[in-house]
């Protein structure tokens, strides 16, 4: 088996500064992947860039908005994920607590849809922020993988845990679990992540 180093600059379409950034990255050939955040506002424009060196970034499964920007929207009517406003949760404690998992793989399937409607191809899904994952709450990973493996989609989960759920030891079961689930359903998954 070969191994491939991935270098991932995450969050594209996040704001004006993190995408003029990436895209100067990616024009340089400092960076191998990159993750498109779909419901931000920034998207259709940030995705331009990227396409234009060679780039096919991957979904990031965006479940949450982040603090400190306008909140972003879900693309599918899916209450469980939302507030009150319409938004999706800056807490990420909240962002999946009300969801049901078809609710999460509808809005994936959504997110999917608009990166295919701008000829976007991702190869892999991410959620480095947890919330497929169960860090903070409820896990979706089961559903999460068999829509990866509908979708021949890699899932960005590391096999090894390491820094990322050895402060969690209740997570340990549920990701050999996943990893394990990955493995039957022919989810590719990365070694590791640092």
């Amino acid at each position: 088996m070969s191994r491939h180093l991935v270098i991932t600059a995450d969050d594209l379409g996040r704001d004006e500064a993190t995408d003029a950034t990436i895209s100067s990255l990616a024009a340089d050939g400092l960076i191998t992947a990159t993750s498109l955040i779909v419901v931000s506002p920034r998207a259709a424009s940030a995705l331009g860039p990227i396409r234009d060196v060679g780039l096919a970034p991957g979904l990031h499964a965006t479940l949450s908005s982040e603090q400190g920007i306008a909140p972003w929207r879900p693309l599918s009517a899916a209450p469980g994920l939302t507030t009150d406003q319409g938004h999706l949760s800056t807490d990420p404690h909240q962002a999946v607590a009300a969801a049901t998992a078809q609710e999460v793989i509808t809005e994936l399937e959504a997110q999917l849809t608009w990166m295919h409607d701008h000829g976007a191809r991702p190869r892999v899904l991410d959620s480095h922020a947890g919330t497929l994952y169960g860090i903070h709450g409820r896990s979706f990973l089961t559903a999460a993988l068999g829509w990866c493996a509908a979708h021949a989609l890699a899932l960005r989960l590391p096999r090894d845990p390491g820094p990322f759920l050895a402060a969690e030891p209740h997570l340990a079961a549920a990701h050999r679990a996943a990893v394990e689930l990955a493995d039957q359903l022919a989810v590719p998954l990365p070694a590791t992540i640092c």
